[in-house]
């Protein structure tokens, strides 16, 4: 039987209190040693029928950095669908280059990518978010529009469409809430390589993710991973799925 371990927003019980809609044979969990993370890992179980007619729902969630993208290949691995952020490279370029004119652009696309990229997924049963519209609107333009990017009227209509987005999207079953220090966060995303912009605002990014993560009334599974980097979580869960 699995344990429950303190990274765990909602302690599993062996009655499974928390996550009904999760038999005991599909969550698994494993301890990472010296790197001082626990994993928690859910199997997608096959036929029509295995969460009790729900189709599971996860939300990777947290600053940029925290290895959110590593996780989702993860469960991709594991047959999830994953909804990734699907955006036009050279959108990317132009936002990091001159921010305040492209700014509402950028966050548009990634919006709609996002939910273009989960009808993609109308085949799968289980399906995992790597970062969420909500996020995009809660945290992304709130900060884009607190450093200038976005002004009023442009922060308005970003939040206009994130609703009639949101209302054709699941909600989660589960956030998985990734986080680090921001020392580790800003050496990863130095060597990503992430505009200067994102560098400069990441204190208040963090602050806006703590913000919003604390109202959040989902289930939510918090993994702090400062001493266990992108790379070597890919590497214990795959080791340990082996």
């Amino acid at each position: 039987m699995a344990q429950s371990y303190p990274i765990v927003g909602h302690q599993r019980s062996s009655s499974n209190a928390c996550w009904p809609w999760i038999s005991d044979q599909c969550l698994d969990t494993s301890t990472s040693g010296e790197y001082g993370a626990s994993i928690i890992l859910f199997r997608p179980h096959g036929g029509p029928n295995a969460f009790g007619g729900y189709t599971l729902i996860i939300w990777l969630s947290g600053p940029t950095g925290s290895g959110k993208t590593s996780l989702a290949s993860i469960f991709s691995q594991l047959g999830y669908g994953i909804v990734r952020e699907d955006a036009p490279m050279g959108l990317f370029e132009a936002f990091a280059v001159d921010p305040s004119r492209h700014c509402e652009a950028v966050q548009e696309a990634l919006m709609r990518s996002r939910h273009q990229q989960y009808q993609l997924q109308s085949d799968k049963l289980n399906v995992v978010f790597d970062r969420s519209v909500d996020e995009d609107i809660s945290v992304f333009c709130r900060l884009h529009r607190a450093s200038g990017y976005l002004d009023a009227p442009s922060f308005s209509r970003l939040e206009g469409l994130a609703a009639e987005l949101e209302a054709d999207l699941p909600s989660p079953d589960l956030i998985i809430f990734l986080s680090a220090n921001e020392t580790v966060l800003r050496q990863r995303i130095d060597v990503v390589g992430h505009p200067k912009l994102i560098v400069d605002s990441l204190t208040e990014q963090v602050r806006l993710y703590d913000e919003w993560i604390s109202c959040r009334s989902e289930s939510v599974v918090k993994i702090d991973n400062s001493k266990c980097p992108p790379a070597m979580l890919d590497a214990i869960l795959k080791g340990w799925l082996c």
